[in-house]
């Protein structure tokens, strides 16, 4: 799908905090933007969920929404 992953390596700036829920949260956003943002773009068996605040944060940007 063409999915970015590089700010979630090491060295990335989502790399921190370097977590598996961090990680996620970030891979599963870029998936559900680049999915066309639908709600069912955002079913991961109920580990995520849609929300209206945007998510990132220091020098981490999530891509899509009203950054």
């Amino acid at each position: 799908m063409g999915i970015d992953c590089s700010p979630i390596q090491e060295g990335g700036p989502c790399f921190e905090p370097n977590t598996v829920a961090s990680h996620a949260a970030y891979a599963m956003n870029v998936l559900y933007q680049t999915a066309g943002r639908n709600p069912w773009n955002c079913d991961f068996s109920q580990t995520a969920s849609l929300t209206s605040t945007n998510p990132s944060y220091n020098g981490c940007t999530y891509p899509g929404g009203n950054l």
